[in-house]
């Protein structure tokens, strides 16, 4: 077995005929990490995986465990485990052989036995004494986490999970994303997951790569990706966000040395600080976006009247949609709304995409 501690991607790009699948992906995943691709569909995320695992092959670039250019070896011989959508459990088997049906071939890490390992692992996914049954005699949930055990049984460095979550109700993929986040932490198993589902993404990853169009837009932790979005695509991808487009008026910087921006916005002025390195002037058209959490009633640095055109009460919060001008504009917020509403957000609240 390869003994896996990192992943390195270097510019691959992976090709069928004429259509371009990846496009000089480069991207490293560290020693134990949480590392999660994320994006619309044929976004090329599972594409990445595939090629990770051997079943593809790159057109261009490497594929590396450590330093070692991992592009020929063959998937059984990769060292990874794989947890696919549809789990691919054996149905004639029983939950305990499906779990030990990897150490046919391998022996048990830690110099356990198979039976111990088996038990240790139904223990671990929280299904001790149910060694005996059939996978039609479990839930969803239950199946997933054979699933788990079963990757992990021939103790491997790196865990692939291919939208392992897509099938189950929200209400259980919400207990079982943490249950897998716990687990890996315990393993310290190096892990790279896909999904499409940008909560999710945030919920258990250590960083997360946006990807858009067989390229990646953004690497980052989930609090940067989330609060200071490189790119368009990644604002509007992840999340509720709000939108502006308008023309530079003036630069300033602030007492403390904060450089910032005042933005015309169809003849309303707003100040935003500035984290963007790329430079620019005034005249230049701009875009930026403030999260409807950010935005406030009645409050904040700069203001602007909006009418309420309908909610959505979503329980501690409520999802307020309203018109400013002509723009779409949302809110959320503990208050039931309508009308004409003056909303505000602060200078650091606002971030330049563009």
């Amino acid at each position: 077995m390869v003994a896996v501690s990192e992943i390195h991607l270097d510019d691959v790009s992976k090709r069928y005929g004429e259509t371009t699948a990846l496009a000089d992906v480069d991207v490293d995943v560290e020693d134990g990490e949480f590392f999660t691709l994320v994006g619309p569909s044929g976004c090329g995320k599972t594409t990445t995986l595939r090629l990770v695992a051997g079943f593809e092959s790159p057109t261009e670039g490497r594929v590396r465990f450590d330093d070692e250019d991992v592009s020929g070896v063959p998937p059984e011989a990769r060292g990874v485990g794989v947890v696919f959508q549809n789990y691919a459990l054996f149905p004639h088997m029983s939950v305990a052989e499906n779990v030990g049906y990897g150490l046919r071939f391998v022996d048990p890490p830690d110099g356990e036995s198979r039976r111990e390992r088996v038990e240790r692992l139904l223990d671990l996914v929280d299904l001790g004494g149910m060694g005996d049954r059939a996978p039609t005699q479990l839930s969803g949930g239950q199946q997933q986490r054979v699933a788990l055990a079963r990757a992990l049984a021939p103790g491997p460095r790196l865990l692939l999970l291919d939208e392992p979550m897509s099938a189950l109700d929200a209400q259980l993929r919400e207990r079982l994303r943490m249950q897998i986040k716990e687990i890996q932490s315990e393993l310290g198993v190096t892990t790279l997951y896909v999904t499409h589902d940008q909560e999710e993404a945030l919920a258990v990853s250590d960083r997360v790569a946006v990807m858009r169009g067989g390229r990646i837009e953004q690497v980052g932790t989930p609090r940067d990706v989330y609060h200071r979005p490189e790119t368009r695509f990644v604002a509007e991808f992840v999340g509720d966000n709000n939108l502006f487009e308008g023309t530079v008026t003036e630069l300033s910087v602030s007492p403390d040395e904060t450089e910032g921006l005042t933005v015309d916005v169809g003849g309303t002025e707003f100040r935003l600080a500035d984290e963007k390195e790329e430079a620019i002037d005034v005249g230049d058209a701009v875009t930026f976006c403030v999260r409807p959490e950010r935005l406030t009633v009645g409050d904040g640095d700069n203001r602007f009247t909006a009418v309420v055109e309908s909610t959505e009460f979503l329980g501690e919060t409520t999802r307020v949609h309203l018109d400013w001008e002509g723009r779409a504009v949302t809110l959320r917020t503990p208050e039931a709304l309508s009308g004409s509403v003056e909303l505000g957000f602060d200078d650091g609240d606002a971030r330049r995409i563009g």
